[in-house]
């Protein structure tokens, strides 16, 4: 059997992957509990718990982006780390 090649020639995955996944999840549910948080309030019924909920949402998406931004700052120092050690050592 076959093995199949997510990655070319054994790249390293993107740390940052799964947390844009996350963000895309949250935030299309985001948007959906804010649309049904709106259309309540208009139409004159109980919109705490949506409004919560959409709070909840909007709490994780912003806690999600301070992740991101640590990767990417980890990521950023790591390769310039790397790019730094590699013109120390070519001749």
């Amino acid at each position: 059997m076959k093995r199949i090649r997510v990655l070319p020639n054994n790249q390293a995955r993107d740390p940052r992957e799964g947390v844009d996944v996350m963000l895309g999840a949250v935030g299309f549910f985001g948007v959906g509990f804010f649309v049904i948080t709106v259309v309540s309030e208009i139409t004159g019924a109980d919109a705490l718990g949506w409004a919560l909920t959409l709070l909840a949402f909007v709490i994780a998406f912003a806690g999600l982006l301070v992740v991101r931004r640590r990767i990417t700052d980890r990521v950023t120092a790591t390769r310039s780390a790397e790019e730094a050690a590699g013109h120390r050592s070519s001749p």
